[in-house]
């Protein structure tokens, strides 16, 4: 008696035409928000470019 494996050929079509579509959401998804902004990162940046001008040697933590 001999036993028979499937073997995988693949992804069919409706796996690629559903991968294709979760990326094209993800990626209208991404455009449609615009760019990523940090409010943090803007603020210490201000921070710092305001302490660098008034205070050029302090440390600040």
């Amino acid at each position: 008696m001999t036993l028979r494996i499937k073997q995988e050929q693949g992804f069919t079509l409706l796996e690629m035409m559903i991968v294709l579509a979760i990326a094209g959401l993800f990626l209208f998804l991404m455009l449609e928000r615009g760019p990523v902004h940090s409010t943090l990162a803007s603020f210490l940046q201000a921070r710092e470019a305001l302490l660098s001008t008034c205070v050029p040697h302090v440390w600040m933590p």
